[in-house]
């Protein structure tokens, strides 16, 4: 990251071109985060499971990006210090702020793609969390309630014991409420609030957005899911 903030992103580059843009890279202006923010971060996806990720330093102007619209159609862009997501799609050949589309009333094979921030400020892909094992995404109910002891047990128990990861998600918008629950809980693990509006996005994208059960989707180093509950 140190490396970042000093040098254009190297995986960017190949996105990044100065004046011959063609027909398939028009240009993606991402606005400056100065003053608040130095830096931010970037996701470009496509229709398949092809991502890019990258991190943008802000100097006095925006940043114009070249994505291959033939592998990217749309991005996010996160900025940390402001807490938003500013959302691209894409559309009659040009990229556009949209609203994130929500995925068609199926079975979700896949976890969605997601670039979230936990309570202690940090920023989290689904390949770092995964990282070679399996990761449970536990969602809590709007009221704040998690699994039972018993039933955390048993679901360590099925996925690989005390090497599952746990990500709690909240519907709480504050991170200073998330903590105070998990304090109460005594949990451990990985916690998100809904203070970015991921928890949301997600839950509307697994299909459970009007639920007010628990729910728990257990995916695999490569993002299938291998459990829902």
């Amino acid at each position: 990251m140190s490396i970042l903030r000093y040098l254009a992103p190297a995986t960017l580059l190949g996105l990044m071109i100065t004046a011959c843009s063609t027909s398939s890279l028009p240009p993606l202006t991402i606005a400056s985060g100065l003053p608040s923010d130095s830096l931010g971060y970037i996701t470009l996806l496509g229709d398949s499971t092809l991502s890019q990720q990258d991190t943008l330093v802000f100097g006095d102007k925006e940043n114009t990006l070249y994505p291959d619209t033939s592998l990217y159609n749309r991005a996010y862009m996160i900025y940390p210090q402001r807490d938003s997501i500013v959302y691209y799609a894409y559309r009659s050949g040009q990229w556009q702020v949209a609203k994130p589309e929500r995925l068609a009333d199926t079975i979700v094979k896949k976890l969605p793609h997601h670039y979230i921030r936990d309570t202690s400020g940090k920023y989290h892909a689904p390949n770092e969390l995964s990282s070679g094992r399996r990761v449970a995404y536990l969602f809590a109910t709007p009221q704040g309630a998690v699994l039972h002891r018993d039933s955390l047990r048993a679901l360590r128990s099925r996925h690989g014991g005390d090497s599952l990861r746990l990500v709690y998600l909240y519907l709480s918008p504050s991170d200073s409420t998330v903590r105070r629950l998990v304090k109460r809980d005594s949990l451990r693990g990985t916690f998100i609030s809904d203070s970015l509006g991921e928890v949301s996005r997600l839950r509307a994208e697994l299909g459970i957005a009007r639920s007010a059960a628990l729910h728990t989707f257990v995916v695999d180093s490569v993002q299938r899911i291998i459990e829902r509950r």
